[in-house]
């Protein structure tokens, strides 16, 4: 019942076997095109969205939440809606996404969307605020003259601490607890033409100012700097484990390794490797076309950095925070120098699997040409490579 714009009620759900109660209020004005609802918990149950988590296996769930939004019609081509969405204590659980409860204590969205017979478009005055962070990005979708996609986030200026101890819980493990000092900035654009996917614009960077590692968290990231135990997957699963270092037989130093293999490897992982600081911008440009062509996941554009990360430091689970993730850890080790480029193109070579449980260029000598990596020929180098 609304009286006076104004409504206040109680509403049981029954999701499956779970029964909730929630308490809804808000106000519905018509005549101002303007509303504002909220919804928070009655009991010790959080409001957890139905449907969703059988349908597409995803958990959404919260103490409370609230939004508000005004609609203004600027002309018969143009309007938007502006408005405020907040969210308490959200949880979010989805295996594309992360194998763990993602969980913030506050997020917020101040928001202006603007609309045109040929766009949408998300304002730049839009701010998107959670737990200590926040940043404006600027998004339009347009139809005319050509479809397209465009992205922009650029965040000055901003404490670093701020930034790592806003990461939700449950997303980057390796980072929890992570002490830092100095100051960050970023910035990403993106621009993509629906009809030329080979013209597709795009620059991402985080660039640092008196930046350094005061505290390791949950992982010392400079521990590749001695021996260490070494786990290979394989479809996600652990299959192996064995020491890069001395102690194993078959790791093999940097000098030990032939010069024409390891210009072989890098000719054909990553070129540029003693020369970029973790990243190719239009390596990741080109991936980004040729998945789009592909229409799936056909190119990765990592350097031999983002693989080291990757294969020392994370999960197999295949989602989107890994990524995200893979690229922090790897700008943290090559910005911050936490490893020689040697040192980690040493363990590369160490660990890089070439067949079926075969891993290390050694393994990979005697596996193929049984004999050591050192009497290796340049034939037999880029085909190891290749």
């Amino acid at each position: 019942r609304i009286t006076d714009d104004r409504f206040n009620t109680l509403v049981n759900v029954t999701d499956d076997s779970l029964t909730m109660r929630w308490q809804l209020s808000g106000i519905l004005n018509p005549a101002l095109k303007k509303a504002a609802i909220s919804i928070k918990k009655t009991d010790s149950l959080n409001v957890i969205i139905p449907y969703i988590r059988q349908r597409w296996h995803t958990l959404i769930a919260f103490d409370s939440a609230s939004i508000q939004l005004n609609y203004h019609a600027t002309n018969v081509e143009t309007s938007h809606i502006e408005g405020l969405a907040v969210v308490y204590k959200p949880i979010l659980n989805h295996e594309r996404i992360s194998p763990n409860d993602v969980k913030l204590e506050r997020s917020e969205l101040a928001y202006r969307l603007n609309f045109g017979k040929t766009y949408i478009e998300v304002d730049s005055s839009t701010l998107v605020s959670f737990n200590r962070m926040s940043f404006n990005p600027y998004l339009k979708y347009e139809t005319k003259p050509n479809e397209a996609l465009t992205i922009s986030i650029h965040k000055p200026e901003f404490g670093a601490q701020d930034f790592f101890s806003s990461l939700p819980e449950g997303l980057f493990t390796n980072f929890e607890g992570i002490k830092v000092s100095g100051k960050l900035d970023f910035h990403l654009d993106f621009h993509y033409d629906f009809k030329q996917p080979d013209s597709i614009l795009f620059s991402s960077g985080l660039t640092s100012k008196g930046f350094s590692v005061q505290q390791f968290g949950k992982t010392n990231f400079a521990f590749i700097n001695e021996p260490f135990l070494y786990t290979a997957y394989e479809k996600g699963q652990p299959v192996r484990q064995f020491m890069v270092g001395p102690e194993n037989p078959d790791f093999r130093t940097l000098e030990q390794i032939p010069l024409h293999l390891r210009y072989a490897i890098m000719t054909s992982e990553d070129g540029q490797f003693y020369f970029h600081n973790g990243f190719i911008p239009d390596a990741i440009r080109e991936s980004i076309i040729t998945n789009i062509k592909e229409r799936r996941f056909a190119r990765g554009g990592s350097t031999i950095s983002m693989q080291l990360v990757k294969n020392v430091y994370l999960n197999r689970n295949k989602n989107i925070t890994r990524k995200i993730e893979e690229m922090l850890i790897t700008w943290l080790i090559e910005s911050q120098r936490m490893a020689s480029k040697e040192r980690m193109f040493e363990i590369y070579l160490n660990i890089i699997e070439t067949g079926p449980m075969v891993y290390g260029v050694n393994e990979a000598a005697r596996f193929y040409f049984d004999k050591e990596v050192s009497k290796l020929t340049l034939a037999e180098s880029i085909y190891l490579a290749s």
